[in-house]
């Protein structure tokens, strides 16, 4: 799982209300409009707004970062980069500025680029996003195959903030790999709750991990779920895969379990009481 987190600046005035100028009123509402936009996704009409901020307020860290939004949103990441820079020039210890550079590096698999500056964020007393640098440093170690920091990285993540699901789902997709099923499953389970519930990728695994667990009908019940709730998802194919999978495996389990019975009777009959094997 990749996640590119963007720190957008919402609709706060750029300046002090106190003694403003008609250019910074007009700045503020530019910058305001131009957020709006934004979060509208109308990524054209924001960046004229921003760019009209940035003529009246050309320092300005926050019209410079949502300035790089705007251009990221439209796939021009030079440009992107070079607005996310200047802010940081502006404000060396502006950590949406730097976490944002950061995540394209990442998009761009400058895996060292984007770690350098998330490692900065993270010595951010006061950034309150940082479970999601550390989840981001867990992507990056986890591309370098170092899984001791990948899992470090991961467990301060879910330490400042346990309801963030997206560690808990990479956390119980390395336990899966390492065949800790009983720790994936509780990883995988924590991923699902809130407003994690909705994303299908977590129950998938959940049920793939009962699956390992031979817990058929856990699993089955996980998939037809998955099936009725995600008809439009890859999820939806994969799960109808593993359904007849399941089917295969608890037909030829009860095939097992009716013939062991069954030699146990004729046995007993016999008079030569075993235990049967199933």
């Amino acid at each position: 799982m990749r996640i590119i987190i963007l720190a957008l600046l919402l609709l706060g005035a750029c300046t002090s209300n106190k003694q403003k100028s008609l250019t910074d009123k007009k700045a503020d509402i530019l910058y305001q409009h131009g957020t709006q936009k934004l979060v509208d996704k109308d990524y054209t009409g924001a960046l004229k707004k921003l760019l009209n901020a940035q003529q009246l307020r050309p320092n300005d860290e926050k019209i410079l970062n949502n300035l790089g939004m705007a251009y990221f949103f439209k796939n021009e990441l030079e440009q992107a980069k070079s607005y996310y820079s200047r802010a940081l020039e502006v404000n060396p210890k502006f950590s949406e500025a730097r976490n944002n550079l950061a995540s394209i590096y990442f998009y761009e698999k400058k895996y060292s680029n984007a770690k350098e500056h998330y490692l900065i964020v993270a010595k951010d007393l006061v950034y309150d996003q940082q479970f999601r640098t550390h989840y981001n440093l867990a992507l990056i170690y986890n591309q370098e195959k170092d899984l001791n920091m990948t899992m470090k990285a991961l467990e301060t993540s879910i330490a400042i903030n346990d309801s963030y699901c997206p560690s808990h789902y990479l956390r119980g997709k390395i336990f899966y790999k390492s065949r800790k099923y009983k720790e994936a499953l509780k990883s995988f389970h924590k991923a699902t709750l809130g407003a994690c519930f909705q994303s299908p990728a977590p129950h998938f695994f959940k049920a793939k991990t009962y699956l390992k667990m031979k817990m058929y009908e856990n699993a089955d019940a996980i998939l037809t779920e998955l099936i009725q709730n995600h008809p439009n998802t890859r999820f939806h194919k994969e799960a109808d895969k593993l359904k007849i999978k399941i089917a295969k495996y608890s037909s030829k389990h009860s095939k097992s379990i009716n013939e062991a019975i069954s030699q146990f009777n004729n046995e007993q009959k016999k008079g030569e009481i075993q235990t049967p094997k199933f």
